[in-house]
């Protein structure tokens, strides 16, 4: 395919130019996409996106195909096998056992370079071990990371908290509530300064009871879960909608720092949000590299072993990026 289509373009960054195929040449791909990633909606359109455009390569290919004689060089060179439909889809991720270990590394956009690194169990949650890898991070560096980007599981109310205190910025997604074909609690108007909440029904609430909540790392909070009556929930036309099946009434649980995840949710369908988040990509490249360096496969038994392991491949990544890099400058 390749060789069919040099006689369009002579080279691939003409050829994108030429086809708007653009943003499959950048660094990133999904880094020229300004969207929520935790959209199901928005992830949908670019998918079918990216299918119409797979569609235009084979069609722009078959045209250049036209052009050569069946019995060609050419025309050897690609065979078509038709196919009767073709159907995009996103898949979802399921709760389900994980045997083994999980690599954790930061790495610093501007640089690309892994900065810091460490192992984790495949059962523990990501953002677990985030000090410490601040902290390595910054000795390794020498400075203080005062900006910190991260998935939706680094976005939870007690990463927050923790940067906050620490006076650093960080831009990650709210964590999303579980998929349920339900009304969520993004669905409900949530008052904090008159303490009240009120359903899509435009019913309202001021009756709630404190909720303790233990986080995985052995933090309390304390939250408030409103709880509507059964009367108003009984009569509600949304109630298939809303109600789990059995309950008598539908509850919405506010976080002890439910202010501090509105202005995240808030910030989060900004630009200035999408603009930022996009530079998470970098760290993705990294884990790409070092999956590529052999890392899918632990060569050692025990977590301190592994370390070491994920330590000797992250090093082995920075000096060819270092060295890639001196390439690119001594040549232009």
């Amino acid at each position: 395919m390749e060789g069919s289509l040099v006689v369009v373009s002579h080279t691939v960054d003409h050829f994108a130019c030429e086809h708007d195929f653009r943003r499959y040449t950048a660094p990133s791909f999904k880094g020229t996409l300004s969207i929520d990633w935790d959209n199901e909606n928005e992830r949908h359109v670019v998918l079918q996106a990216l299918v119409a455009d797979c569609d235009r390569v084979l069609a722009l290919a078959r045209a250049v195909l036209a052009r050569y004689a069946p019995e060609s060089d050419e025309a050897k060179l690609m065979v078509w096998r038709p196919s009767a439909s073709c159907r995009s889809t996103i898949p979802r991720c399921v709760t389900q056992r994980f045997d083994g270990y999980k690599a954790s590394l930061a790495t610093d956009t501007r640089s690309q370079l892994v900065t810091a690194v460490d192992v984790l169990a495949g059962n523990e949650h990501d953002a677990i071990n985030v000090d410490g890898l601040l902290d390595q991070a910054e000795q390794a560096t020498g400075t203080r990371i005062e900006t910190i980007l991260g998935d939706s599981a680094y976005g939870t109310a007690e990463q927050r908290v923790a940067a906050q205190e620490e006076n650093r910025m960080l831009i990650a997604p709210v964590p999303k509530a579980p998929t349920t074909g339900r009304f969520t609690k993004e669905d409900f108007h949530i008052d904090l300064a008159k303490e009240t909440v009120t359903c899509p029904a435009g019913k309202t609430t001021s009756l709630w009871y404190t909720q303790k909540r233990r986080t995985k790392s052995g933090k309390e909070f304390h939250g408030k879960a409103f709880r509507f009556s059964h009367a108003q929930c009984h009569t509600c036309p949304f109630a298939p909608q809303c109600l789990k099946p059995g309950a008598a009434w539908r509850s919405v649980t506010l976080h002890e720092h439910e202010a501090l995840m509105q202005a995240a949710r808030q910030f989060q369908r900004t630009e200035q949000f999408r603009q930022a988040y996009r530079l998470r990509s970098t760290v993705e490249h990294r884990i790409a590299r070092l999956v590529q360096l052999g890392l899918r496969k632990a060569r050692f038994v025990g977590k301190a072993k592994l370390v070491f392991q994920l330590a000797m491949t992250a090093a082995v990544a920075n000096l060819t990026l270092i060295a890639s890099e001196r390439r690119r400058i001594h040549h232009w």
